[in-house]
C-alpha cells in the first residue's frame, strides 16, 4: 500500500511544472521489458483499484497489475517526421485494436498469455485493424514491430 501511495505522489508531483516542449508523454514500463506511452495532450489519468493500475486517456486505456509495473515516467517525444514514422502507435478501443505507423505487410498478432496465437493480421498502408469480438474476456498479448504489449479484454 505504501509503495502505491508513493508512486501516486511521485507521478502527481512530476506533472507539476512540465513544459509541453520538454515532456510530452507518460510512459508505463513493465517488468517484462515492454512499455506503453500516453501523450499528455490526451490527458491520461492514473487510478488504482485493488491490485490494478488503470491509465485512461481520451483515445485509449490500459489496465495492468501494479506488481507488473516497473516504473512510470515522463519522456520527450520526437516531433520530426522521421521519429513519427519509426514508431508504431497502438490504440485499444472497445473490442478493437488499431496499430498505425507500421511498415506495409507487417504482422500484428494476438496471443493468449500461454503463448497460443489467436488472431493475426497484416498492415495495409501502414495501419492494421484487429477485431477482438471473437475472443473471450481475458488477458492477451499483442505483438507488432518487435513490440509486445499485454492488455485485458473486458
Amino acid at each position: 500500500m505504501k509503495k502505491s501511495v508513493i508512486l501516486f505522489l511521485l507521478l502527481s508531483l512530476c506533472g507539476i511544472g512540465l513544459s509541453a516542449q520538454e515532456k510530452t508523454s507518460l510512459v508505463v514500463e513493465l517488468r517484462d521489458g515492454t512499455s506503453t506511452s500516453f501523450l499528455l495532450a490526451e490527458k491520461p489519468t492514473i487510478t488504482f483499484l485493488g491490485e490494478l493500475m488503470n491509465v485512461v486517456s481520451e483515445l485509449s486505456s490500459f489496465e495492468i497489475k501494479r506488481a507488473d509495473v516497473k516504473q512510470c515516467y515522463f519522456a520527450a517525444m520526437s516531433t520530426s517526421v522521421e521519429g513519427v514514422l519509426d514508431e508504431a502507435q497502438l490504440v485499444l478501443n472497445g473490442n478493437a485494436v488499431f496499430v498505425n505507423g507500421l511498415p506495409d505487410g507487417a504482422n500484428v498478432t494476438v496471443y493468449t498469455v500461454d503463448g497460443v496465437e489467436v488472431l493475426s493480421s497484416k498492415a495495409v498502408d501502414g495501419s492494421c485493424y484487429v477485431s477482438l469480438d471473437a475472443l473471450p474476456n481475458a488477458l492477451y498479448i499483442i505483438n507488432y514491430n518487435k513490440t509486445s504489449i499485454k492488455f485485458l479484454k473486458k
